[in-house]
């Protein structure tokens, strides 16, 4: 029996790029969508994924006092945002809160969705984050693709002028 292995960075692009390819409609095809794509370098994006990847908590608070809940993911894995959508900040008795939808990518290169729902009053900020999906179109998250194409650029660019450490992937 033979065991395929695939290398992050082929996991990564094949989920990018189903990504994109879902998000064809009548006005934006698939294939203009996946043209966003072009240039991008794959294994440098792994190094700064795992490189920015932080803990995911189910509830935060930054301020005077510092708290986190308990881990959204399991066994301790770390993930890092690709793409936010926010809708408009509301605010009543010095208390302003906010609900966004976010993309993250985990660091075994799998995409997620959760909400995040933020309440900000004097120098306090309470984050409660909430796993939604794995498949966006399961959410109501409506992606900009050539802004999250924009933030993927921008990703490799700011790992090759910063010199982050190359990590050390295995094939999965």
């Amino acid at each position: 029996m033979t065991i395929e292995r695939t290398h992050p960075s082929m996991k990564l692009m094949e989920s990018i790029e189903c990504l994109f390819a879902s998000g064809a409609d009548e006005s934006t095809g698939e294939d203009e969508l996946l043209a966003l794509l072009e240039g991008l370098r794959w294994r440098l994006m792994v190094h700064a994924i795992l490189h920015q990847a932080e803990k995911l908590y189910e509830y935060t608070v930054e301020g005077p006092l510092r708290y986190r809940g308990a881990e959204l993911l399991a066994e301790s894995k770390s993930a890092l945002r690709l793409y936010q959508q926010t809708q408009p900040a509301q605010s009543a008795n010095g208390v302003c809160y906010q609900r966004s939808l976010e993309l993250w990518v985990s660091e075994e290169m799998d995409l997620f969705v959760t909400s995040c729902f933020r309440v900000s009053s004097g120098a306090t900020t309470t984050e409660y984050r909430n796993w939604l999906s794995q498949d966006w179109l399961d959410t109501e998250l409506e992606i900009d693709f050539p802004a999250l194409a924009g933030n993927l650029k921008m990703l490799c660019e700011l790992a090759d002028k910063n010199n982050i450490p190359f990590y050390e992937v295995g094939c999965v």
